[in-house]
C-alpha cells in the first residue's frame, strides 16, 4: 500500500496483515456457513451444528476447492475439522463445488443427503433467494471481520472509525446489508414501496450525521491551522489527506457509502 491512502474490498482481518498494514474498526462480520436443504413443514433440521456431520453416514458435504473455507478445514488445529477435512478430500464422487451456486443447486437436487459450506456473506445473500427451499444453519465457523486497509500510522484512519461508527449509529450500514441481502423468501413485500421508504429514511439519517461531521470537520481543521507542514517525502500522500479532510462533510458521508456498495457488488459478481 504504498501508492494509495485506503483500500476498499472483501479484506478481513488478521494479524499477520496487520503487522504491515492498518485496519479501521470493522463494518462487516462473516464465518463460514452450513447451508442444508429445508425439511418439510414440521420436521426438525438435519443437523444443528457442522459437527455432528462426523456422526452422520447418511449425509455428504463439501466445499468450494481453493476457498477460505477448505483452507480452514484443512488447517484448522481442531482435530475434529480436519477429520472432516480428511473426508471430504478422499470422498468420491467429489464433494466439491467450484461455484457458489453450483453448490447450492447440488443441496437442492441431493434429496437432503448433501450439504454445503461456504462464506456467510455468500450463504446469506444465496439462501434469501427463490426457491427458497434451503437453511442456513445459526452457527458460523472461523467468525472474521472486514475492514477497510490504510498505510502504517495513516492520519485516515481516526477519521474514517468516527464515519464508520456514526454510518454504524445512525443504522446506515445496516440498511445497505438488508437492501442488497433482502430475503425474498421470509415475507411478500412491495419492493417499489420498501425502496421509497428507504430513500426517504436514508435521507433523514445522512442529515443526521452529515450535521455531526460539519461540527467535527471544523474542529479538526482549527487543529490543522496549528500543525505544522508535512516533511518533503511525505507531501505527496499529505496533500490528498488534507485534500479529504477539506471535502464538504456531505461528500465524504456519501463517498464512504460508494466504498461499501463497491464491496457488496464485489461480492455479488462472485455469486454469479
Amino acid at each position: 500500500m504504498q501508492e494509495a491512502d485506503v483500500a476498499a474490498g472483501a479484506l478481513s482481518v488478521r494479524p499477520w496483515r496487520e503487522e504491515i498494514i492498518d485496519f479501521t474498526v470493522p463494518f462487516m462480520e462473516s464465518g463460514i456457513a452450513t447451508v442444508v436443504k429445508r425439511p418439510p413443514e414440521g420436521e426438525p433440521l438435519p443437523i444443528e451444528s457442522p459437527r455432528d456431520l462426523l456422526n452422520s453416514t447418511k449425509l455428504r458435504y463439501g466445499c468450494i476447492p481453493g476457498s477460505l473455507t477448505q483452507a480452514f478445514f484443512r488447517t484448522s488445529p481442531d482435530k475434529d475439522y480436519r477429520k472432516m477435512w480428511h473426508i471430504m478430500s478422499t470422498t468420491l464422487p467429489s464433494v466439491f463445488e467450484w461455484t457458489s451456486r453450483k453448490g447450492m443447486a447440488r443441496v437442492r437436487e441431493s434429496n437432503g443427503r448433501y450439504v454445503f459450506m461456504l462464506e456467510s456473506v455468500f450463504a446469506s445473500y444465496l439462501v434469501g433467494q427463490p426457491p427458497c427451499d434451503l437453511v442456513m444453519l445459526d452457527i458460523l465457523l472461523n467468525p472474521s471481520e472486514y475492514a477497510f486497509a490504510l498505510q502504517k500510522g495513516s492520519k485516515l484512519t481516526k477519521k474514517i472509525n468516527r464515519a464508520i461508527k456514526q454510518l454504524k449509529e445512525a443504522g446506515v450500514i445496516d440498511k445497505l446489508y438488508r437492501r442488497w441481502w433482502k430475503s425474498k423468501c421470509s415475507r411478500r413485500y412491495n419492493r417499489k414501496q420498501d425502496q421509497k421508504d428507504e430513500s426517504l429514511k436514508d435521507e433523514s439519517d445522512t442529515r443526521h450525521v452529515t450535521r455531526k461531521v460539519e461540527k467535527e470537520r471544523e474542529s479538526e481543521e482549527r487543529e490543522e491551522e496549528v500543525t505544522p507542514p508535512p516533511r518533503k517525502h511525505h507531501r505527496k500522500l499529505e496533500t490528498r489527506t488534507i485534500s479529504l479532510s477539506k471535502c464538504q462533510s456531505v461528500h465524504n458521508f456519501a463517498l464512504l457509502k460508494v466504498c461499501f456498495l463497491c464491496i457488496i457488488s464485489t461480492s455479488l459478481t462472485y455469486l454469479m
